[in-house]
């Protein structure tokens, strides 16, 4: 019984944890895209209006990084 259980533990933390990195990667898919807009509005070209919206957030597997970093 406790192996099922701990196994059920297991299971939910996984389905949890793979909740969070989605709920992670559209927040910070919304941030880009607000910066990328912001960019774009003060005149940039879409491709610089990116590349400086990606470098404003530090690049995004590192950010996500942080984010798992202080979650823990």
């Amino acid at each position: 019984m406790r192996r099922l259980r701990a196994l059920a533990l297991r299971a939910r933390s996984a389905w949890r944890r793979g909740l969070w990195e989605k709920e992670l990667d559209d927040e910070l898919a919304s941030h880009l895209d607000m910066h990328v807009a912001d960019n774009i509005r003060a005149g940039m070209a879409p491709e610089e209006a990116r590349r400086e919206a990606m470098l404003k957030l530090g690049g995004i597997e590192q950010t996500k990084e942080l984010c798992r970093d202080r979650r823990r």
